[in-house]
């Protein structure tokens, strides 16, 4: 969202304006880093931000900007209220404490907490996978069964299966789920209504669709490794690094060069990074970057392709900054993890380019 904004910001300046009135009145926060990415945009490079303190001293982060500004002498004006919490305190108390805007209104509510907020594919599909697993019972532990239910999980993840109208397909599910588990009956209807085209990658860019955060999951998946601390990315480092996804050729670097928004902010080029990680990426090139995480890692060459392979691409087109080969060739690498999880063979040339125009109606997800 703050590229929205500096965008705005710029096109204000390009009309004549000499001041600037934010209002966060009644808004009751988002993502921490577009926090800091607001902030970016006011003061120079390299400026602390934030210190977040976590229920334990490994979880503390400090935060810095990282992107040049586009104007640090405009005088600002922030607007507060009660209904203001969250990531806009942190906005605004950031201002307020490096001296860089006036802040006016009433006082905040109060919470300026950063929440890790983490979320399922589909939590209506929760609701059939609990039924059947309380059917089942200590039958789900064997290994054969525990892959049929995982088939069934993730054909109705890519499938997009469980999204509205749920019902009938609850009713189905259960009793054919089973039946196909147990007895091996016939296969379920949502594995057989299973479907994902190449081309949706393309179009998936924010966490509302369910396939976005089924990909995000599978990348997480095969011993995927933090490229820094090079620790297994898993339930409890998840959590303790602040693990979150982000761009590998950064947001910066593909408008410098000429990459479409539609490549570099879809999923293929995102990846589960630690928030250290993420900022000694910045806006630099792959290259670039990369050459600072090894030695900040302090690991031989082989050992550090490894960890960067864990994330299911192709190093040698990072170290080259060939974005073009980079994309296409993860694009492929992500497809047969998803063919993997749905057990089913996904089609390519004949289905590449879906049908129509793609209207994306969703904002896009700007994690740099």
């Amino acid at each position: 969202m703050h590229l929205q904004f500096k965008e705005s910001v710029l096109d204000l300046k390009k009309r004549g304006a000499k001041r600037l009135v934010i209002d966060l009145r009644g808004n009751g926060g988002g993502i921490m880093e577009e926090a800091v990415s607001l902030m970016s945009l006011f003061v120079p490079e390299g400026t602390h931000v934030l210190t977040s303190r976590g229920r334990e001293e490994r979880m503390n982060e400090e935060y810095y900007t990282t992107t040049p500004p586009i104007d640090t002498l405009i005088p600002v004006l922030v607007m507060v209220d009660s209904g203001s919490a969250s990531s806009s305190e942190i906005v605004a108390g950031a201002f307020q404490d490096l001296d860089r805007a006036v802040i006016v209104g009433e006082r905040t509510f109060g919470k300026g907490l950063v929440q890790a907020t983490r979320s399922l594919p589909y939590n209506t599909q929760l609701i059939p996978m609990s039924t059947i697993l309380a059917v089942l019972g200590d039958k789900i532990d064997n290994l054969g069964y525990k892959k049929k239910l995982m088939q069934w999980f993730w054909c109705g993840v890519f499938g997009e299966l469980y999204g509205s109208a749920n019902e009938t397909r609850y009713a189905l599910d259960l009793p054919q789920v089973v039946n196909w588990i147990e007895n091996n009956g016939d296969e379920p209807k949502t594995i057989y209504d299973a479907n994902f085209s190449p081309s949706r990658l393309h179009t998936l860019r924010t966490r509302n669709s369910a396939a976005y955060k089924g990909v995000y999951a599978l990348l997480m998946d095969d011993q995927t490794k933090d490229w820094i601390s090079a620790t297994k990315i898993d339930f409890s480092t998840y959590f303790s690094e602040s693990i979150d996804i982000h761009h590998i050729f950064p947001v910066a670097w593909c408008e410098k060069n000429g990459i479409s928004k539609s490549d570099y902010n879809c999923i293929i080029n995102k990846t589960p990074l630690s928030g250290r990680t993420n900022r000694i990426v910045s806006g630099e090139a792959p290259s670039k970057y990369l050459a600072r995480i090894q030695k900040h890692a302090g690991i031989k060459d082989d050992e550090f392709q490894e960890i960067l392979k864990s994330h299911v691409l192709s190093p040698e087109f990072l170290y080259t900054d060939d974005f073009r080969s980079f994309f296409n060739d993860r694009k492929e690498r992500v497809l047969q993890k998803i063919e993997e999880a749905i057990n089913k063979h996904i089609p390519r040339g004949e289905i590449e380019v879906e049908e129509g125009v793609f209207i994306d109606t969703e904002p896009d997800e700007e994690i740099a």
